[in-house]
């Protein structure tokens, strides 16, 4: 998580925080098990910091170049596109959790469909 500022504000007047949750591509049962205690945690954490600022490695999960050319043209007093705010940043966390519990149930049913274990 990281403190942010607003062309020349500082953190403490604007009070926003920024969460940069890193996305793995192709994990493990085990690793996505300890992936979705993690977003646990980091949905407690970032919960607690009101973090409201949407950051992501992965285009997919949330296409930037939208919000990079938003940002380019917007003129003074249109919002940030970065800044979502709090709740939609808990929704985004919530998405990442349930996508990794289907990816989990599909390696599952994958591993008992061919007679492996999990």
């Amino acid at each position: 998580m990281y403190a942010i500022g607003k062309r020349g504000t500082t953190v403490s007047v604007l009070r926003t925080s920024a969460g940069l949750w890193l996305t793995p591509q192709i994990l493990s049962d085990q690793a996505l098990q300890t992936f979705q205690t993690s977003v646990d945690t980091f949905k407690r954490v970032t919960a607690r910091a009101k973090v409201d600022v949407l950051l992501q490695n992965h285009m997919l999960m949330d296409p930037i170049q939208p919000k990079l050319d938003k940002l380019a043209s917007r003129k003074k007093g249109d919002p940030n596109p970065f800044i979502v705010g709090a709740a939609e940043y808990q929704k985004f966390l919530d998405v990442m959790k349930g996508c990794s519990s289907v990816n989990l149930a599909r390696q599952t049913v994958g591993s008992i469909c061919s007679g492996g274990h999990s």
